[in-house]
């Protein structure tokens, strides 16, 4: 009991924590200053278990204070992926899945390190700071979710334990920097119903496009004749307001899709969309749709359908004239869209197929 009060006296002119501070005993154990007196420290820990420790263990004996001397902290979660995959396509792919995450902060910037490689690949560090200890649980076990989540809408996937047995001369071995864009698109909600033969059309035609961050991709009020894919990274999304300055509406993940407004109705951009981290996107323009609506009509019904389903509930996300919202309310969304794209893709032998397959249809 001395030893405890002496400790005290130390620990309080010391002042290694304060109540209302987390800390971590040698022993494992984690919990949240509630009171500290000249006999003991009492704690609560993260399942609401109350443990209290004498002051002469915690003098003689090592804990961190991780809340001290700021107040958030980091973490790390690691992702294995194979060798076959460029770490310059993995590493955007995992920043965006840390910003994208709710709770992790951007001050530190969240940051993607090698840990090491062995026997199954490339074991990707994934550091992200979260504001306090609680918070940690919830945050680490989103990004984890998130992470996985854009690995396989770019068609990837986690390493798995393997062993390779040769009963022949294997083959030389190397990265595969081929994106199979097919398989990219087909991923994509706006795509995902069209028919196999036209998402490889898509593909062939789709042009890869690669920005740093800070990258302005589109600007508000700006025409536009193409859409883009998010393969990997992340965006922000800004609209000016009523005073001109820059609000930010949204941010764009990977497998989301942007600008298709301007491309199908000749809308002009309706937000201005700049790179937050490194992205890869793939661009698909008026010159690569129009021979595909040649050949396959019936897709123009088919995107505006899609379209017409994402937009329903906010009209204002294409920003349409009052004439244009009074057409709505009396053919519809659908046929509203498909009008558009008509007459931006106005061809007659695209008009004159339409009318043909719909009356096959009939």
């Amino acid at each position: 009991m001395i030893a405890d009060v002496f400790c005290g006296l130390a620990l309080h002119v010391e002042r290694p924590f304060a109540i209302g501070d987390w800390i971590e005993l040698g022993s494992g154990i984690a919990g949240k200053i509630i009171e500290a007196n000249w006999r003991a420290v009492h704690l609560v820990t993260i399942d609401g278990r109350a443990v209290v420790v004498p002051n002469s263990e915690l003098a003689h004996g090592q804990f961190i204070n991780v809340t001290a001397p700021q107040r958030y902290f980091r973490l790390k979660r690691t992702i294995c992926l194979d060798y076959s995959v460029p770490g310059d396509r993995i590493v955007p792919i995992l920043q965006a899945a840390m910003m994208a995450t709710e709770g992790v902060r951007n001050d530190p910037t969240p940051i993607v390190l090698i840990d090491e490689c062995n026997d199954r690949g490339v074991l990707y560090g994934l550091n992200f700071w979260v504001s306090d200890y609680p918070e940690q649980f919830s945050v680490s076990r989103q990004v984890v979710i998130t992470a996985l989540k854009f690995l396989d809408q770019a068609g990837l996937a986690p390493a798995y334990p393997k062993r390779d047995v040769a009963l022949f001369e294997p083959g030389i071995r190397q990265i595969i920097r081929h994106i199979d864009l097919t398989s990219v698109l087909s991923r994509i909600p706006l795509l995902s119903r069209l028919e196999p033969a036209i998402m490889s059309e898509l593909a062939d035609a789709g042009h890869l496009r690669e920005f740093p961050p800070n990258a302005v991709i589109v600007s508000e009020g700006d025409a536009g004749d193409s859409l883009y894919v998010v393969v990997a990274g992340m965006l922000e999304a800004s609209r000016k307001d009523a005073h001109g300055a820059a609000e930010t509406i949204g941010r764009l993940h990977p497998g989301e899709v942007f600008g298709e407004m301007s491309l199908l109705t000749g809308a002009p951009r309706s937000a201005t969309v700049i790179a937050a981290s490194p992205v890869m996107l793939v661009e698909i323009s008026k010159n690569h749709l129009e021979p595909i609506f040649r050949s396959h009509p019936g897709v123009i019904t088919q995107l505006a359908e899609i379209e017409a389903a994402r937009l329903l509930s906010n009209h204002n996300a294409a920003q349409l004239s009052p004439a244009e919202h009074a057409e709505i309310e009396e053919v519809g969304f659908a046929r509203f869209l498909r009008r558009k794209i008509l007459s931006v893709f106005g061809h007659p032998i695209i008009s004159s197929a339409v009318s043909a397959s719909r009356a096959l249809a009939a």
